[in-house]
């Protein structure tokens, strides 16, 4: 679940400081419903917490998305639709390699994480 959406912890927030958290529908204002995605497949050697989380500075994976089907990564977005998201970059397809899951995620893909970027949050 992407990081900014009803981060009750404080995660996102810490670590994305100046970026919007989304607890209600009143904070859909500079990003709309239809923008924002709320649930995605997590690359299996990435799953290390119950978050999905997108730095909204830099050009790096934190989190790696899935690449199972041919490339891409499906997308639910808070309005209801999904979408299919085929990766550009090439360090946004990493194969499951089945080791901790930190470690050697963080690669650069700034095409593919700039998309993303675009679709987590927003600045308040």
């Amino acid at each position: 679940m992407n990081s900014a959406m009803g981060d009750v912890t404080g995660v996102n927030a810490r670590l994305n400081p100046g970026w919007t958290v989304f607890l209600k529908n009143l904070d859909f204002n500079a990003l709309s419903p239809a923008q924002c995605w709320v649930l995605t497949d997590e690359q299996a050697d990435s799953i290390n917490d119950d978050l999905f989380f997108v730095s909204m500075t830099g050009i790096l994976w934190v989190d790696v998305p899935g690449s199972y089907h041919n490339g891409a990564c499906g997308f639910s977005f808070a309005d209801g639709h999904s979408e299919t998201k085929k990766w550009r970059d090439p360090n946004s397809i990493q194969p499951v390699r089945r080791i901790n899951p930190s470690a050697g995620n963080q690669k650069p893909a700034p095409n593919d994480v700039s998309w993303l970027q675009q679709r987590t949050s927003a600045k308040r």
